[in-house]
């Protein structure tokens, strides 16, 4: 008897539990100036290809090629925008955090095990406490606005993190079995995806660099520079939050 074939369902949905600046979060999500995402073709064999200039520099996210509506995706790539928890340990240094199951989605690196799948995947961006609590410590609307716009900086940077895993994602939902057989190779190429997602995280993470800045820009070219400008102001309010207690 052949046995009856599963199928997951799940509904995608993005909530933002910051309060009390839930507003100014909605309003990054809001404000991203370019609507669409290239993302990997899931039937393109070389989708996870390393690809370099003359130089010799390599070429990340060059076999995305495929253009989607970013707001028909986003969601899938971050389902919750919240402060973090004791259990998420958040280094003291640390503003912000993108947290998945990729592996429980695509399946371990050298694994050639099936994952369970997209519809599987969980990512949510953390968010430490210290940012609400400096807030409650700013004494005039000149210190409030600066920590808004750090604040705004901070959620927009974790987005950068979301839409660079949207790249391979996105085909994974398109056509999981294409996905897993081409761009995955059924496993053999899983740690290549884990070292592309790496590699474009460093690319962000180079606090305060150009290349933050540009990554930023990328989505909200009006409004990169002001945030990132007042991220210099952060030491500041801490301080000033210090000598008054």
């Amino acid at each position: 008897m052949k046995p009856l074939s599963r199928r997951r369902q799940r509904t995608f949905s993005l909530q933002i539990c910051l309060p009390p600046l839930d507003k100014y979060a909605w309003e990054v999500v809001t404000s991203i100036e370019r609507k669409t995402i290239k993302v990997v073709d899931p039937h393109n064999p070389n989708g996870l290809a390393c690809e370099r200039d003359s130089s010799g520099a390599l070429l990340i996210n060059s076999n995305a090629t495929l253009p989607v509506p970013l707001a028909d995706w986003l969601v899938v790539g971050c389902q919750k925008i919240r402060w973090a928890e004791a259990e998420d340990h958040l280094g003291d240094t640390v503003l912000g955090m993108y947290s998945t199951n990729a592996d429980i989605a695509f399946g371990n690196e050298y694994s050639e095990s099936t994952g369970l799948g997209p519809s599987a995947f969980i990512g949510q961006i953390i968010l430490p406490l210290k940012i609400r609590d400096a807030l409650s410590h700013c004494r005039t609307p000149e210190q409030t606005t600066l920590l808004v716009r750090m604040f705004q900086c901070i959620v927009a940077h974790e987005l950068v993190h979301v839409f660079d895993t949207l790249t391979y994602l996105v085909p994974a939902f398109m056509d999981w079995r294409a996905f897993w057989r081409n761009t995955l190779r059924e496993g053999c190429n899983n740690d290549i995806l884990y070292s592309r997602l790496h590699d474009t995280s460093l690319c962000v993470d180079s606090y305060g660099e150009q290349n933050e800045l540009e990554s930023i820009r990328k989505w909200w070219p009006s409004r990169a520079e002001s945030w990132f400008e007042t991220r210099r102001h952060w030491s500041k309010i801490l301080k000033h939050r210090h000598s008054d207690t």
